[in-house]
């Protein structure tokens, strides 16, 4: 898939965080806006993309799966990190770059057990 194909992506975060995945390297980067963002990988081959900043988080993967008659899935998780059922997990990245702060969103069904429905990212 390529970034000028998405269809969900001016609900991306206008400035933030990228983590890309493309067929020929991995992009671990802030932007300082979206089409400066879009400009850097057009034409790429994107196998996955998170755009992300402190109240969202825009992303999307390709995939064979027959669910998905595009190719494409692309989700924006905009809960709340103080939400009740929001449990955070932190990730110290290389070379003292940070954090990067994983933040689940749990639903629990009628007999109680949890399953994790979303997830967005935060650099901290």
């Amino acid at each position: 898939m390529k970034i000028e194909e998405l269809k969900k992506i001016s609900e991306a975060p206008l400035k933030g965080s990228c983590i890309a995945y493309t067929k020929k390297e991995v992009i671990f980067e802030e932007y300082a806006s979206l089409d400066e963002l879009t400009e850097r990988v057009k034409g790429a081959e994107i196998l996955e993309l998170h755009l992300f900043d402190d109240e969202k988080e825009y992303r999307c993967v390709k995939t064979a799966s027959k669910r998905y008659p595009t190719g494409v899935i692309e989700v924006v998780a905009d809960f709340p990190e103080d939400e009740e059922n929001v449990y955070p997990e932190e990730v110290f990245l290389e070379d003292n770059e940070g954090k990067l702060k994983v933040l689940h969103h749990l639903t629990y069904d009628e007999n109680g057990m949890a399953s994790a429905d979303n997830y967005r990212l935060i650099r901290r």
